[in-house]
C-alpha cells in the first residue's frame, strides 16, 4: 500500500534517526554514554537501548559499513544482504552497468526496485521507476538540465500526452535534485557496499570495481574519474562535461587532468570549444584570465 506525502515524511524522519541510533549502538556497543542521552529521561534511554541491542543482536552488517552510511537503516542493509545471500540468479545481473551500455537502463532499473523492496522505499510511486532511471542515466551521462527537460519534453509528445511546461520544468529539476543528486546516491551506495561484502563472502572479488564509486559519480553528475577530477579542479559541470569530450579519456586523476589541461592549452581554439568554456578552463585550472588569454592570443598571431 502506497503511503502519503505526510506519512512518508514522518516515516522518513524516523527512519534517519533510528538508522542513526544503529549505527551508534553497532560502533559503541551501546547509547548509553552519548552526548545526548543526558538530555533524556534515562529509564527511557535504557528501553531504547535495550531495544538497539535487540536488533543489533540479528546484524551481520560491519560497524564500520553502517557507520558510513549513518543515514540508511542497517536493518534494512540486512535484508538487503540476506536477499543477495538467497539470490539463485547471474550474480552479475545485480551489479549496475556503465550509462553508456545498452543494458544500463534495465539494470538500474532492477536496482531501484530492489532498493524499495529491501532497503527503502526511496523510488515511489513504483509506477514512476522508469522514469526515474532514465533521469538518473542522463544525469550521470553529463546532460545539462536544459537537455533532459527537452527529453522529457519529446518523451510525453510521443506518447501523446499534455503536459503544462512550467509543472513539467518543475518536476523535472524535482526529479534532479531529489532523485538523481539525493535518493540514488544515498541509497544506490548503500546498495553497491553491501553487494560488494556480498561478493567478498561468495569468493567473487574479481566482480567488484576499481572505478570510481556510483555515489560520487550520481552527487556530481558524472559518469567517470576524468569529469571528476575536472569538478575537484574547480571547473562547472558543464565545462567539465565539455572538455571531457575532448581529452576522450576516462581515467585521468587530478594531476593527470591539470597536465592534460596545461599541455593543450594553446590548442583549445581548435578544439570547436565554446569561448566561455575556455575562459572558464584557463581562468579556474590555469589561473589566466580573459584579458591575459586575448593578450596571449594576440601575441602568438
Amino acid at each position: 500500500m502506497d503511503r502519503g506525502a505526510g506519512e512518508l515524511n514522518e516515516f522518513a524522519q524516523l527512519e534517519q534517526v533510528c538508522a542513526y541510533l544503529l549505527a551508534l549502538h553497532l560502533r559503541e556497543g551501546s547509547i548509553l554514554e552519548a552526548p545526548f542521552t543526558k538530555r533524556h529521561d534515562p529509564i527511557f534511554i535504557s528501553a531504547v537501548n535495550a531495544q538497539l541491542a535487540h536488533l543489533v543482536s540479528h546484524l551481520s552488517i560491519p560497524a564500520s559499513l553502517a557507520s558510513r552510511h549513518s543515514g540508511v537503516s542497517s536493518v534494512g542493509m540486512q535484508k538487503l544482504l540476506n536477499y543477495f545471500r538467497s539470490y539463485e540468479g547471474d550474480i552479475e545481473d545485480l551489479l549496475p552497468a556503465p550509462p553508456e551500455s545498452g543494458d544500463a537502463y534495465k539494470r538500474l532499473m532492477r536496482i531501484m526496485e530492489t532498493i524499495n523492496e529491501h532497503l527503502y522505499p526511496a523510488f515511489l510511486p513504483k509506477t514512476l521507476i522508469p522514469l526515474h532511471t532514465l533521469v538518473v542515466l542522463e544525469w550521470l551521462k553529463g546532460y545539462s538540465l536544459a537537455a533532459i527537460i527537452r527529453a522529457r519534453i519529446a518523451y510525453n509528445r510521443r506518447h501523446g500526452r499534455t503536459v503544462p511546461l512550467p509543472k513539467l520544468i518543475r518536476n523535472t529539476m524535482e526529479l534532479i535534485e531529489q532523485t538523481a543528486r539525493f535518493r540514488a546516491p544515498k541509497f544506490v551506495s548503500a546498495y553497491m557496499e553491501v553487494l560488494k561484502l556480498h561478493l567478498r563472502e561468495i569468493g567473487r572479488s574479481d566482480l567488484i570495481s576499481n572505478e570510481m564509486d556510483v555515489g560520487l559519480a550520481l552527487e556530481f553528475g558524472v559518469s567517470t574519474q576524468t569529469l571528476v577530477s575536472l569538478i575537484e579542479l574547480g571547473l562547472s559541470r558543464m565545462a567539465a562535461v565539455e572538455l571531457h569530450e575532448k581529452i576522450a579519456l576516462d581515467d585521468l586523476d587530478r594531476d593527470q587532468a591539470r597536465k592534460w589541461i596545461e599541455d593543450h592549452n594553446e590548442r583549445f581554439e581548435g578544439m570547436d570549444l565554446p569561448a566561455v568554456i575556455v575562459n572558464e578552463i584557463r581562468r579556474k585550472v590555469l589561473s589566466i584570465h580573459s584579458e591575459d588569454t586575448q593578450t596571449t592570443g594576440t601575441n602568438s598571431q
